[in-house]
This record gives C-alpha cells, sequence and structure tokens, in this order.
C-alpha cells in the first residue's frame, strides 16, 4: 500500500480475519507495520528511511470477551466517519435519498453487532438482548442517524453537507463530540454566594458544571446546561425558572460563556473554533438544544431512571407534566429506536 499524507493527518489500518482461527486463549497474533519515507541527505539528494513497528494482538474464542475488548469510542467513530463519507459521494440531487440509505446502512451495522455479539439462550440463539458492552456504540449510532449531519431536523442539504465536511476532517476527540453530544449542567453549589458581578475565576469554572447524559430530561426549568456539539457548535440553554431572577439569570449567561470559551479551547488548536449560542426556554432559538437532545420524556419511568438518574424519585405526576410542555416531536427516544429494530437495550449498561 502506497500513499502520502500532510503532517496532520492520520491513516488508520483495519483488518480482520477471513477465516477462523484455531488459536488457544492464550496466543496471539503479530502484526509489523513498516513506513518508508524520504528524508534529505543533506548534499541535496534524499534517502529513503524505513521504520517498523510490531504490534501483539491477543485473541480470544469468546464472542462476549471480544466485544469487551472494544473500545467503542474508536470503532463508534472509524464507523460513522466510513458511513458519513459514503453519504456525501452520494450527494448532488439524491442527496435525501442518500441520507435515508445511510441511515438504514446504520440501522443495518447494529443489527448486525447483536446478531453477533447478543447473548444466548440455552439453545444457542439470541435472547434479544443487545450486549452491554456495545451499548456506548448503539448509542452513538442513534445520535449519528438523528443528528445534524443525517437526521431530517436538521437544516438544508447544503448545511449537512458542510457538517459531514467538518467531521470527516476533525480529529479524534472533536469528531467523538460531533458524533454524540457531551451535556454539561450547571451546579449552583459551586458557586456558593457569589453576586452576579464578581468576575468568574476560568481556572474554576470547570468544577462548576457536571457531565449528564444528552436527554432531554436535562432541560429542567431551574436548570442552565451547555452542549458541546464538537464542529456543530456550542449550545447554552438557560430554564425559565432562572430568567425571573436577574442575578440568577445573569450569573448562568456568564458561567455558560465562560464554560463555552474554556471548551472552544479544547483540544488545544481546536479549528474550526465552534460558536457559541446561547438561549432560553420556550424561545424559538431553545430548537438548537432540544433538537440534540434524545426525547426522553417518552421513556417508561424505569428507562428515565436507567438512562437520567437524576429524576429516580420523582413523581408520575411530575414527569407527565414535564412530558406535557416538552415540544413535540415524531422522533423516537434510543429505547424505542433499539425496540424498534427488534432488540431490548439492557438498562444496566447504563449503571
Amino acid at each position: 500500500m502506497s500513499f502520502s499524507f500532510k503532517s496532520y493527518q492520520a491513516v488508520s489500518v483495519f483488518f480482520e480475519y477471513d477465516k477462523d482461527t484455531f488459536f488457544e486463549e492464550s496466543d496471539f497474533v503479530h502484526l509489523q507495520f513498516v513506513l518508508w519515507t524520504d528524508k534529505a541527505d543533506g548534499y541535496g539528494g534524499t534517502v529513503r528511511v524505513a521504520r517498523s513497528t510490531t504490534v501483539r494482538v491477543a485473541t480470544t474464542a469468546s464472542k462476549i470477551a471480544y466485544a469487551r475488548a472494544l473500545d467503542t469510542s474508536v470503532v463508534s467513530i472509524l464507523v460513522a466517519k466510513k458511513v458519513v463519507l459514503d453519504a456525501q459521494k452520494g450527494g448532488g440531487v439524491l442527496k435525501n435519498a442518500s441520507e435515508a440509505s445511510s441511515i438504514k446502512r446504520l440501522d443495518a451495522i447494529v443489527l448486525r453487532a447483536a446478531r453477533v455479539f447478543s447473548p444466548s439462550d440455552g439453545n444457542g440463539t439470541s435472547d434479544g438482548t443487545f450486549p452491554e458492552d456495545l451499548v456506548p456504540f448503539a448509542l452513538s449510532m442513534y445520535h449519528l442517524r438523528r443528528g445534524p449531519m443525517l437526521g431530517v431536523s436538521f437544516g438544508h442539504g447544503d448545511e449537512k453537507c458542510g457538517a459531514r465536511l467538518r467531521f470527516l476532517n476533525s480529529g479524534f476527540e472533536v469528531s467523538g463530540k460531533s458524533l454524540a453530544p457531551t451535556v454539561f449542567a450547571l451546579n449552583w453549589a459551586a458557586f456558593g454566594s457569589i453576586d452576579s458581578n464578581d468576575a468568574i475565576q476560568p481556572g474554576s469554572i470547570h468544577n462548576a458544571f457536571s457531565n449528564i447524559p444528552a436527554v432531554d430530561l436535562a432541560l429542567a426549568s431551574q436548570s442552565a446546561i451547555l452542549v458541546d456539539h464538537g464542529d456543530h457548535g456550542l449550545f447554552g440553554w438557560i430554564g425559565k425558572d432562572l430568567l425571573v431572577d436577574t442575578n440568577r439569570r445573569e450569573l448562568a449567561t456568564r458561567a455558560l460563556v465562560a464554560f463555552a470559551e474554556r471548551l472552544a479551547n479544547s483540544p488545544r488548536g481546536r479549528f474550526p473554533r465552534p460558536k457559541t449560542k446561547i438561549v432560553t426556554e420556550n424561545s424559538s432559538a431553545a430548537r438548537f438544544v432540544v433538537s440534540r437532545l434524545a426525547p426522553g420524556h417518552r421513556d417508561a419511568p424505569h428507562e428515565q431512571n436507567a438512562f437520567f438518574p437524576p429524576v429516580v424519585g420523582t413523581s408520575l405526576e411530575q414527569r407527565r407534566a414535564f412530558a406535557a410542555t416538552a415540544p413535540y416531536t415524531e422522533e423516537v427516544s434510543f429505547f424505542q429506536w433499539m425496540r424498534g429494530m427488534g432488540v431490548a437495550a439492557p438498562l444496566s449498561a447504563f449503571k
């Protein structure tokens, strides 16, 4: 294989067995890679330099052990980039058809993972439960199919094209955020008795936010959250209960802006630098946040408890009231999507 690349680019190598192996559990497969480069010799010419590395990969006959050994973050990004690349190539006048085809392909990939790795019953057939160790992968594919690169709820075809191009050219960390949004909730206790006019120290702002699941149950009226969606942007949301208190509203706004500034510079040299948009509950611009979060208000209480632990202890009346005020959507939740494909997401995967 011969290719050329620039210093900021990377090359991934994929391999798979073309037939069953007969190794013992303790055996390994050794893979050797040799990279040849041209280097100036100091006399106006070049010399060929070889760099070699050998990787030892363990083998196993257990599907459970194999699934457990996978880095689901890496797998998700590699699969997503391939699907997005194919969707981008299939653009033109058939953009919508290409996106629909890509979504069907994502569903098929998740179903294939279920068929291969799902636990088996006593007769050797799948019990219909998705493998617990691969749930993070399925969740990433769920966000991809409904997000800015393929989802029907996001913008014009040209905007999706731009989102796909940015994703294909982004590094590992930003790609992960662009694939599945990272959500942070403002912790008021971290501020103590700080006044809205007091300075917020950039070094301590990170301690004022905690990571929470990307689900609309986080949009409580007394909350302020920040969504980091990678190359797609940074989006702050302020609940209506905070809007009536000028001091808390100003403090929440400044905290969200300060934390967004910190995230915009992480990783260092993040380019293009994401834009920040702050919205309020029930405003027309709130859709920028709502559309990026899974509609967990449509799930059963026990599923909500597993997916979003902060709601544990919330009464059914409170949950019904939240669902009644949640923006209408035809989008299915993660659990509904999995059931629609005939598999069940194990609740234990979210503990």
